[in-house]
């Protein structure tokens, strides 16, 4: 018995990854479109395809993954696989971050403090940065503090701008 267990276990051809991701996607699983799509995006076990992961990152966010709607968001922000679109990165963002996602509520800060797709909205910005700031993203503590730091849309507040430092250096340590 033992011999015939061993057998099937070693003697069997093992699935690859990718066509259990694949199979996991296609049955509707969000994470195995999300790591279908890494895959795809660095070329890790596939050749690499820009347009089939931001396909795959969009289809995981449309079945609720906050990180394949961040994913898909930085696809257009860069032009990767599709076309540069900011307003539609804006929205994958946003809902990166309402599902969560603190670095998809701080690119969403990045849109709003440049005014890219929308009217810069610095207010708004320092409330998308201070949440991803919340969430553990250094980069939107230091936006934050640079929006305090310049009085960008809020009073000057040097004191504040330190915070938001201190914090995104203690985040940067970890």
């Amino acid at each position: 018995m033992a011999g015939l267990l061993s057998a099937a276990l070693w003697g069997a051809p093992q699935q690859s990854s990718t066509e259990a991701l694949r199979k996991a996607c296609d049955g509707g699983d969000a994470a195995g479109c999300l790591n279908l799509g890494m895959k795809y995006a660095t070329g890790e076990g596939v050749e690499k395809d820009d347009v089939k992961a931001v396909q795959l990152f969009q289809k995981s966010c449309d079945k609720g993954n906050a990180e394949g709607c961040l994913n898909a968001g930085v696809g257009y922000t860069n032009g990767w696989g599709v076309e540069k679109d900011d307003a539609k990165a804006l929205q994958l963002y946003e809902k990166a971050c309402d599902k969560g996602n603190a670095e998809g509520c701080s690119d969403a800060g990045v849109v709003y403090m440049k005014g890219q797709a929308v009217k810069q909205d610095p207010a708004k910005a320092l409330q998308l940065f201070k949440k991803g700031c919340q969430g553990g993203i250094a980069g939107g503590c230091r936006n934050a503090g640079r929006i305090y730091a310049n009085g960008a849309g809020v009073p000057k507040d040097d004191a504040k701008a330190e915070e938001f430092y201190q914090k995104a250096r203690e985040l940067d340590a970890k």
